[in-house]
């Protein structure tokens, strides 16, 4: 059985898209964050939100985290 391990950590924008490049490339993702509330989760934008994958897609996803990085830094 698959281990659920941690990608990446940033806000919530990042996160949403990088879930949108992983599942364009079949990778299977969920966003995680600590805040809840009694009806459901709570949080900002500000509020650091963790990509958690299988440990066996963990190589291919960070692939696809860093070309978001880098392609992030260009004007």
């Amino acid at each position: 059985m698959d281990s659920i391990v941690e990608l990446y950590a940033g806000d919530l924008w990042e996160c949403e898209i990088l879930k949108t490049l992983l599942n364009d490339r079949d990778i299977d993702c969920f966003l995680r964050n600590d805040i809840r509330a009694a009806y459901g989760p709570l949080g900002s934008l500000a509020q650091s939100v963790r990509i958690m994958v299988r440990d066996t897609d963990l190589s291919t996803a960070q692939e696809v985290v860093t070309e978001f990085l880098e392609n992030r830094k260009k004007p």
